[in-house]
This record gives C-alpha cells, sequence and structure tokens, in this order.
C-alpha cells in the first residue's frame, strides 16, 4: 500500500473487498461498533463505495434490533451494511442474519494496525477516546500523516493552539459547542496537561477564563526574576510554564486575539495584586502581559523623573534608562493594546533627551564657522528633530509627562541658543567667504553632469534636518541607487525673496540684488542676460523654462494630482515642481504644533510619483531654513542705527548699519548690508514670532541639496490577490502578492509597488487600511489588516462585496474580486 493511499480510501477498498459490485447483490455486512467510532467515517466510505448504509442519521436515536430484524425481513436484498453498537456477542435479535454476513469486528485501534499506522500499546489508553476524531479529522490525508500517533501530537492536531487560545480569550461561552463536538475532553487535557491550568469542567466557563489567565500572569511574574508573587509558587514550572508562556506571547501578537485577551487580563487583574508586587521588587519585572505591572512601573518612572529640577541632569537620566523605556513601549501595552499604557510618550521625551545630552556643551568643539556648518550637516541637524518632538502637539498627555516635557524644551532651547552664540561668534569672525556654494550653484553641478529625465523640485522652508529625514524615507522602499543630502548657504537675509533666485541653477556671480524703495519698497534679484525680477514667481518659472531648459512647472498637488504629469507623456528633460506647505504651515503656527511628518509622507509620495512617472533624478532644494521660538524680553533687541531700507524681527538691511551687538555682514551681490542678531534674538519691529527667518543662525542659513538617482525607469510590479476567502472577521486580513511569482529572472525589470486595499459593499466603503504596504516583485506575500469604517454601515450577513487594490502612489485601479460577507455589520455595535 502506498504511503499517499487515505484512511477514507483503504476503508472503500475494505468494504468493496467484502461486498464486490459483480456477483454480490444480496450480500451485505454487519458493522459491529460498540464505540460508536465508525459511524461517521462509515456515512462516507459506503456512499463511496455504491453500498447502502443502514444507521441512524446524526442526532436521532439507535434503531431497536428487533426493529431492525423485521425491516431487514421485509426489504429486499442488496449490497448493504447494518451498523450495530454493540459487540458480535451482544447481538441478539439480528443474529439470525449473523451466520449469512460478513460481520465487522475490528475496532478503530485494530484497523488502524492493518492500515499501516500501528497503535504503540503504552499510547493506547490515552488514545483510544480520542482516535474517532483523530481518524476523521486525518480522513482524507495520507498515511504519511499519521506518522507521529501519539497523545500529545494528536491532542494537538484535534484542538491545536490557535483554538485554544480562542476560547480562552473568547467573548461567549464556548464550551456548549465544544461538547456538541466531542472534543471537550480533548480539550480539557490539554489546558489541564500542556499549560497547568484548572479543570474546565468544574467550573462555569466565565469563571474558568479569568482563572486561567490569573495563572498565567502569575506564571509570567514567576517567571520574571525576582520574588514570585503570592500565589505562584502553587503554579507548574518547567516545561508546561514555559509552554503555556508560549501561548501567552501568541495571544498578544494574533490580532484576532487582542481584543478578547485585553478583556481577560481586565478582569484577572482585579484581586490579582501584581501592580503591589512589581513596586516591591528591587528591578523592573521582565514581564510583558499584565497591564497592572505595565502602568505601575510607568508610574515609579514617571514620578522619579518628575522629581529632578536640573533640565540637563533630567535629560541626563531620560537619556540612561532609554533602552528599558523603548522596550516596553514596544511591548504589547506599549503599542498594539486598544488603549495604550504611555511609554511612547515617555519614549519620546527619552528619544530626545539622548540628543540632547549628546550634544550638550559640544559648541566649543569647532575652530571656524564653516567646520559648524559641516558638523551641522552631519548630524548637529538632529536636535531639530528633538525639538519637534518635544514641541509638537501630543492630545491627552498626562499632566506630569508634560511638566517633564516642559523641563526638556528648556533644557532645548538653552542648548539651542548656546549653540547660536558660539556660531554667530565664529561667523563674525569669518565673514561672508565660508567657501560652501549657494544651492544653484550645486543644482547647476549636478544638472551639468550625466543627462537623464530630472524633476527639480524647490520646496519652500525645507531646512536641512527635514531633507534628511527625507532621505531616510526614500531609503525605506525602492532605494535610490545614489541618494546625497549636500549642504548649501542660504543668502543673508535667508527669506523667500533672496533664497528663491539663490536656488535656481545660476552662479551667484551672474545675480545681481538690490532693493527698490517708493510706494512698493521691495528686492529685486536679476540674472546676466536676464532682465525680469526673480523674486516674482512667475518671472522664476519663465527663466526656467526659457534659459534653464525646463519643460514644465507644475506644484506638488499636480504632481500627486496626475493629469499633468500624463499630459507631459513621457519623462522630459528637465521639469520643475513647487511646494510650499512647510512655510504655510510655519507662518500659521500649524507646523510647529503637528510636526513634519504628515507633510515629510507626502513629499516623499511626490518624490516615488515621479520616479513612476519616468523621472529618474530627483533634486531637491530650498529657499530657506527656520526655527521656532518665542523670544523673552531680554532677547528683544533694539534696531540697527543707519539707512534703513529693509527691516524684519531678524534681519535689517541698509547701509552705514550700526549696532552695538549684532552681526554686520553684506547683502551677497548688491551694495548693502545686513545687521542680524545674534543667535535666537530679534529686533523690536514689526512681524510675527515663533517660525523666524532672516537670520544667520545655522537652522536658517545651512540648507540642502538632495540628489535621489534611480535606474533607468523599470515597470512596477504587478500585484494579485495571494487566496480570496470570505471575510469572516470586522478586521479582515487580505494577503496581496507579486503578479510575478513563478517567473525566476523578472524580478530585476520590475519596480516595488506600493499599494492600498479597501473593500465595499455595493452601497458603501467597508473596511481600509490607512498606511500603503509594498510589493516586492519576488517577495513573500503581504499581509494587510483592514478595519472597519466609522460610522458603521449596515450590511446582512452574505452580501457580495468587492476587494479593489490600488496604486498608493497615484491612485491607479490595479484589481478588483469579489467575495462573500460571513458576519454581520450592524451600525447598533459599540
Amino acid at each position: 500500500m502506498s504511503q499517499d493511499t487515505s484512511l477514507r480510501a483503504w476503508l472503500i477498498g475494505q468494504i468493496k473487498s467484502a461486498l464486490p459490485a459483480k456477483g454480490g447483490a444480496g450480500r451485505f455486512m454487519i458493522w459491529c461498533d460498540p464505540d460508536r467510532e465508525w459511524i461517521e467515517l462509515l456515512r462516507i466510505a459506503s456512499d463511496a463505495a455504491g453500498v447502502e448504509l443502514w444507521a441512524p442519521a446524526p442526532g436521532e436515536p439507535d434503531p431497536h434490533e428487533l426493529a431492525l430484524r423485521d425491516r431487514f425481513h421485509r426489504e429486499p436484498r442488496r449490497r448493504r451494511i447494518v451498523w450495530l453498537p454493540r459487540t458480535r456477542a451482544e447481538i441478539t435479535y439480528f443474529k439470525v442474519y449473523e451466520l449469512e454476513a460478513d460481520v465487522w469486528i475490528r475496532g478503530l485501534a485494530e484497523a488502524l494496525s492493518d492500515y499501516g499506522v500501528p497503535v504503540a500499546r503504552r499510547h493506547e489508553a490515552e488514545l483510544r477516546p480520542i482516535l474517532h476524531l483523530q481518524a476523521r479529522n486525518l480522513f482524507d490525508q495520507p498515511r504519511s500523516a499519521w506518522d507521529d500517533l501519539t497523545p500529545s501530537a494528536a491532542k494537538g492536531a484535534l484542538f491545536d493552539d490557535g483554538r485554544l487560545l480562542e476560547v480562552l480569550t473568547a467573548e461567549r461561552d464556548m464550551f456548549p459547542d465544544l461538547r456538541a463536538e466531542g472534543v471537550f475532553a480533548v480539550f480539557a487535557g490539554r489546558v489541564m496537561e500542556d499549560l497547568g491550568l484548572s479543570d474546565p469542567d468544574k467550573t462555569p466557563e466565565p469563571d474558568w477564563r479569568i482563572e486561567s489567565m490569573r495563572r498565567l500572569l502569575l506564571m509570567e511574574a514567576a517567571n520574571s526574576g525576582g520574588t514570585p508573587p503570592l500565589g505562584a509558587r502553587e503554579l507548574p514550572a518547567g516545561r508546561v510554564r514555559e509552554y503555556a508562556l508560549k501561548l501567552l506571547q501568541r495571544c498578544m501578537h494574533d490580532i484576532r486575539l487582542i481584543a478578547g485577551f485585553e478583556r481577560a487580563v481586565h478582569e484577572a487583574e482585579r484581586h490579582l495584586g501584581l501592580d503591589t508586587w512589581a513596586r516591591s521588587q528591587s528591578s523592573p519585572p521582565r514581564t510583558t502581559a499584565s497591564r497592572a505591572v505595565e502602568e505601575a512601573l510607568l508610574r515609579h518612572q514617571i514620578d522619579r523623573f518628575e522629581s529632578i529640577d536640573d533640565v540637563f541632569l533630567l535629560a541626563r537620566e531620560l537619556a540612561a534608562g532609554f533602552s528599558d523605556i523603548a522596550g516596553r513601549a514596544q511591548g504589547f501595552w506599549g503599542s498594539r493594546a486598544t488603549h495604550p499604557v504611555a511609554w511612547r510618550q515617555l519614549k519620546e521625551l527619552a528619544d530626545a533627551a539622548c540628543t540632547l545630552t549628546h550634544f550638550r556643551d559640544i559648541e566649543h568643539s569647532w575652530a571656524t564657522a564653516r567646520d559648524m556648518i559641516l558638523a551641522y550637516a552631519h548630524d548637529l541637524w538632529r536636535l531639530e528633530r528633538a525639538g519637534e518632538l518635544l514641541f509638537r502637539e501630543v492630545p491627552g498627555i498626562a499632566d506630569p509627562l508634560h511638566r517633564i516635557r516642559a523641563r526638556l524644551r528648556k533644557a532645548y532651547q538653552r542648548t539651542i541658543d548656546d549653540l547660536g552664540r558660539q556660531f554667530s561668534q565664529r561667523l563674525d569672525a569669518a565673514g561672508p567667504d565660508l567657501d560652501i556654494p549657494s544651492a544653484g550653484e550645486r543644482v547647476l553641478k549636478e544638472l551639468g553632469g550625466k543627462k537623464q529625465p530630472t524633476a527639480f523640485v524647490i520646496l519652500d522652508a525645507f531646512r536641512f534636518e527635514l531633507a534628511r529625514r527625507l532621505a531616510e524615507q526614500l531609503q525605506l522602499h525602492d532605494p535610490p541607487e545614489r541618494l546625497e543630502v549636500d549642504p548649501a548657504l542660504a543668502p543673508i537675509p535667508s527669506i523667500t525673496a533672496l533664497g528663491m533666485p539663490f536656488a535656481l541653477p545660476i552662479p551667484r556671480s551672474a545675480l545681481t540684488v538690490s532693493f527698490t524703495t517708493g510706494k512698493r519698497p521691495q528686492w529685486s534679484v536679476t540674472a546676466e542676460g536676464w532682465s525680469d525680477d526673480l523674486t516674482v514667481a512667475e518671472h522664476r518659472r519663465r527663466w526656467l523654462v526659457r534659459k534653464g531648459g525646463a519643460k514644465a512647472c507644475l506644484t506638488t498637488h499636480e504632481v500627486l494630482e496626475g493629469a499633468r504629469l500624463r499630459e507631459l507623456g513621457d519623462a522630459q528633460k528637465l521639469i520643475m515642481v513647487y511646494g510650499d506647505e512647510f512655510d504655510r504651515d510655519g507662518h500659521e503656527g500649524a507646523l510647529e504644533l503637528s510636526g513634519a511628518e504628515d507633510h515629510l509622507k507626502r513629499y516623499t509620495q511626490v518624490l516615488r510619483a515621479l520616479r513612476a512617472a519616468g523621472y529618474t533624478r530627483v533634486i531637491v532644494t530650498t529657499d530657506h531654513g527656520f526655527f521656532h521660538w518665542k523670544p523673552d524680553d531680554d532677547e528683544r533687541e533694539d534696531l540697527p542705527q543707519g539707512d534703513i531700507v529693509y527691516q524684519s524681527r531678524r534681519a535689517v538691511a541698509g547701509r552705514g548699519l550700526s549696532h552695538a551687538t549684532g552681526l554686520r555682514l553684506p547683502v551677497p551681490r548688491s551694495d548693502l548690508e545686513v545687521v542680524v542678531p545674534r543667535s535666537v534674538n530679534v529686533f523690536r519691529t514689526y512681524g510675527a514670532v515663533g517660525f523666524l527667518h532672516g537670520g544667520a543662525t545655522l537652522q536658517e542659513l545651512v540648507i540642502p541639496v538632495v540628489v535621489a538617482v534611480w535606474p533607468a525607469r523599470r515597470k512596477k510590479t504587478p500585484v494579485s490577490l495571494h487566496k480570496i476567502e470570505p471575510i469572516t472577521t470586522l478586521q479582515p486580513r487580505i494577503e496581496v502578492i507579486s503578479g510575478l511569482q513563478g517567473e525566476i529572472f523578472a524580478g530585476g525589470a520590475y519596480l516595488p509597488r506600493r499599494v492600498l486595499v479597501r473593500v465595499s459593499s455595493p452601497a458603501a466603503l467597508l473596511f481600509q487600511h490607512h498606511d500603503p504596504v509594498t510589493v516586492d516583485p519576488q517577495g513573500k506575500p503581504t499581509v494587510v489588516t483592514l478595519k472597519l469604517v466609522d460610522p458603521k454601515p449596515d450590511v446582512p450577513v452574505n452580501t457580495t462585496l468587492r476587494i479593489e487594490i490600488r496604486d498608493a502612489d497615484n491612485d491607479e485601479f490595479l484589481l478588483g474580486q469579489d467575495t462573500i460577507l460571513k458576519v454581520e455589520i450592524n451600525s447598533d455595535w459599540d
């Protein structure tokens, strides 16, 4: 017999051998089944063998043997199996037909041995009660599937870990279902023997579930080092505990179990006292499952940090604890819980503190202003990221964390001020010649190299730190083969009117700067061979088309919308793209509160859309940087003396200017001079404070030129659905896979594709997700977890739904497939 022969095929063969189709018209079998282990298998096998089966239907009572005898006497003879729930010796009324029949007396264990799956004698007593369930489970599997026939393997196959955890975290009673299926005894055996939990047959199901979670939490606490909590010594240890804790971890990672796990932990911890136990330990316990422990440890940490008044000592202590805090923030209760413990908020503060501590008192390390500029481009820019973490709005932050953050803000401001004063001092000594090109000169040099389709992107107020973060995002998916972020110098005053012309691919020496007075005093910048004022946006676009070789000038919105790019057809030699979200939101005050992350994601999407349209080189630069500051009274200075033609909070330009403390520098390519206050100070004049630029701090003066180059254009990866199944949960998981699977050499010709998946009914959108997932040409299936839209619609069971996949970069429709909803959606549910 082949290893591929299933038990089903073997049993059909046994029946056909006893009741052959030819010459066996009147033959019949009596099937003795005192333990009722054959009846379900016979229903399937007899039908496949073409043999009539006399056995009660599921749920019907067994017929009396006398009634069977009378029926057999009346019915015409044919190939038939008469099932009897007794041994051969126990046959009574039907015994008159026994001598004519082929009588089957083998139990399932003996039959399995004949099939080729012997049951070891040492396991027989334990296996017998569940052998019929295992046979039903493996009825259609090849014989090789039976190789590991041990009690533990059989129980695991009949009631696997996933189903066990579903019962443990269920929202409703499931014991009646298990009893109806005949697997309750298997379940009970598993939870008691494999996990060390109490007998589920002796406790109401809700109480058993709470007690089981209580035991699991105690096991983890006892296993975490330190003094075991009360009640832990009575629990099993060794292999059983190790296995139980493995399943406890699985509860926290399986999205289907998370809600039930949280509820079970909440109920179990009401009177458990693990928070008190955690506070009594000499070091933080290495637990992950107990919310009470996480909250107790967080309170302890916050109380300790809040007691530190010295802002730099506070930063050092937070930085020293970053590793432990980050570990807790990545744990279940810090990241995946429905209502997380606030470890992430503390982690952000610790992250900022690490940066502040690293750069504390470092401003004396550089001899010249140029050295400081290069150091800022290397890693000093990280201070601005720390500042964003400390100043952006965090809804719902607890008062103690807010007080800690307020102290770290002071540490940040003092660090920035000290750094600014040292840079002002060195810049005053160095003068204007720092041997660092303008943004336009760097762009001009890049354009003079290899010719390829290029998008030249100018983003208003795109300071150096933001460029480094944009480069980090570009590295995540389909990274460029060449990615550089180089420093350039903005002109002083570092304002849009001057910065934009100096960002054009024109040598500094070819520009002329002036300031016109009269009814509308304003800056003016012209170029050699170009008389129009380049401070005017329309004139800059005209210069780019007529002198710079650009085929079109677009906004970032037009790139994302896609119509203008499609109108251009194949990628052009050069196009220009403009965006002003940072400058606009900065002046309105929104940027400091919301942070830059959303804009950076949007700009990353813009660059990917350009890449997808065939622009294999993207150059990104800006006009000036900025910083956030609300100066105190002692940081506000009087205006310089002299012939003033232009004034703002951060710069005053004119002729013959003098000031007691301000930096006096020439306006580039002009006969004017400019005075800027040192560090973060401002002049007493018109203009809002908060979003500042125009001066000569590192944040305002050092601007980026980003160059990203990809290989020649490739197609995006086609996508497919790995497996389409009915939707049975309110958080469905859809598997998306590359449409190139099996094409061994195709991967190099295709780009990864970022996609969004959504599911709709005929009437409305039902499920969606917001963060795109990436499908690689030869990658494994990508699992997308969707969430139900809010407000919830009303959708009945068995509604046909549409799964739709779209390109996340340009909203291109890629694929649509139908599926069936197998769970009711009701708008009245909480």
